[in-house]
């Protein structure tokens, strides 16, 4: 299975193709951060990355904010303690089923995924 970088890079290049694969790597990232699938020096620099990132998916940003606050943790910890955090933050209807189930990306295909939606967001933008 080629891992979402891959898949970006044989996506046309215009802009409509980037912004419908936005949100489906941002969930990627979102799992890899949830299960602790990518090593840590890379979930903190991606943590940093992301952190002005204007997230295509309005409870993408929800979650990532919460495990802002949580990280680093066991994969574990954030499973019973991320939906507290987003209640908190005055987001108590989160689906978090979606962001625990394994990510398609390889842990060394991660930081080419932040780059990538970090990239196409500033596409977007401009």
């Amino acid at each position: 299975m080629a891992s979402a970088p891959e898949r970006d890079s044989h996506m046309p290049h215009d802009s409509k193709s980037r912004d419908n694969n936005l949100p489906a790597l941002e969930l990627e990232i979102l799992r890899a951060f949830c299960t602790l699938a990518a090593p840590g020096s890379a979930l903190r620099s991606a943590m940093l990355s992301l952190e002005h990132h204007a997230w295509h998916n309005p409870e993408h940003r929800v979650v990532f904010d919460a495990l802002r606050r949580l990280h680093p943790a066991r994969p574990d910890a954030l499973r019973e303690e991320l939906p507290g955090v987003a209640t908190r933050m005055g987001f108590p209807d989160v689906d978090w089923a979606p962001y625990f189930q394994p990510t398609a990306l390889a842990p060394s295909a991660f930081e080419a995924a932040v780059r990538a939606v970090i990239s196409t967001a500033e596409t977007r933008q401009k």
